[in-house]
């Protein structure tokens, strides 16, 4: 049985980036809450002291820092907010760009397409002139019938039995 090295640093590394972005909200909020004006009552009332009313102010401060957490919290949210709203916003007016695009781009291959239709249809028309009527074509097929060029036979290798009768016309 062959055994690998033992290796200390065998473990998985955590993702950094969900590291980092926990700890740079630490570090924002680490800032807002000592640069705060009641950031003297995390100085003053470090050591435990007996005193009511220094226990009252103590209780009066965390709860003025509190406060400014959680304002720091809703501002930093409403920022995002207003951020993510700002790129929707891009995102969709991107998009109705690229369907007007599309649909012009669409509505000309439409005409396209349009344009040879009718171009087919004058062809056909034109060559319409050329075409027999029904009154020439029973004449033709009476001609073919009872005029003297006698009935063309086809044989088919398919079905030697069956005689096909065809009529050319000229």
């Amino acid at each position: 049985m062959h055994f690998l090295p033992y290796k200390q640093n065998s473990r998985k590394k955590k993702h950094r980036s969900s590291s980092m972005a926990a700890s740079s909200s630490r570090q924002i909020f680490r800032s807002i809450y000592l640069s705060s004006p009641y950031s003297h009552c995390l100085r003053t009332f470090t050591s435990s002291s007996s005193s009511s009313s220094v226990r009252s102010k103590k209780k009066l401060c965390n709860s003025y820092v509190k406060q400014e957490r959680i304002a720091a919290k809703s501002s930093m949210s409403k920022a995002k907010a207003a951020e993510r709203q700002i790129f929707e916003q891009e995102f969709l007016q991107t998009i109705m760009k690229e369907r007007a695009q599309n649909l012009k781009s669409w509505g000309l291959k439409e005409h396209v397409r349009e344009e040879k239709k009718l171009e087919k249809v004058k062809e056909l028309r034109k060559q319409s002139s050329v075409w027999i009527e029904e009154t020439d074509m029973e004449k033709k097929i009476i001609e073919a019938i009872v005029g003297s060029n006698p009935l063309n036979l086809y044989y088919c290798s398919q079905f030697p039995k069956v005689v096909y009768l065809c009529f050319f016309f000229c």
